[in-house]
């Protein structure tokens, strides 16, 4: 992960991110990120629980405290270690979080792509709107990301290098800007490893607290 500000470098994450994903829709999806550069910010942890009831949950560990903070509904706009995600944006997408339109069919970094506007059911979301950009593979191109009052995009999020993983197609780059800030995180996804046993005491607070 690198952050950006324009042509300057601002700085640079290591992380590792461990999902289990649960088939009964009422069941949480579980999600670890675990920063391991640079030394500063070593050992931090994020866990993320996101359901299709809507009930996500989300906890930040730190090296200095060594315990689990509950991180509040209203507080996920809030950047991921000064990252241009927020806590918001790193919840696992659920499909019954938002209400959908199609919009039409329009370009994007894929070349053509057919655009839902997807508005969040979640009355604490930071975002009024988000337009998703579908390839014609169904993979996630783009996404703006829209607040209340404003016609162009917060910020916009460019998926790229699709590989197939298994079943299934991973981006090997993801590019968030802020278009408020001008400020970039790219991340460069490697080492995906599908349908590894993961200790699911690893995905607890309690268990991530020391």
């Amino acid at each position: 992960m690198t952050l950006s500000r324009g042509s300057e470098t601002m700085g640079e994450r290591t992380f590792s991110v461990e999902l289990i994903e649960r088939e009964p829709a009422d069941a949480y999806d579980q999600a670890r990120i675990v920063i391991s550069a640079p030394t500063s910010l070593k050992d931090t942890q994020l866990l993320s629980w996101s359901s299709a009831k809507g009930d996500d949950q989300q906890w930040l560990v730190t090296p200095r405290t060594q315990r689990a903070q509950r991180i509040a509904d209203r507080g996920r706009q809030a950047a991921f270690v000064s990252s241009t995600f927020s806590y918001e944006d790193i919840l696992k997408w659920q499909v019954d979080d938002y209400d959908y339109v199609r919009s039409g069919q329009g370009p994007c970094p894929a070349g053509s792509c057919v655009i839902v506007d997807a508005t969040p059911r979640n009355r604490f979301s930071s975002y009024s709107r988000l337009k998703a950009f579908y390839d014609d593979q169904y993979r996630l191109s783009k996404v703006e990301y829209f607040e209340d009052g404003r016609d162009r995009p917060r910020k916009t999020l460019v998926h790229s290098g699709y590989v197939r993983q298994g079943a299934t197609w991973q981006p090997s780059r993801s590019v968030m800007t802020d278009h408020a800030t001008e400020t970039t995180t790219d991340i460069v996804w490697s080492h995906y490893q599908l349908n590894v046993a993961i200790d699911e005491r690893v995905m607890s607070p309690s268990s991530a607290s020391r």
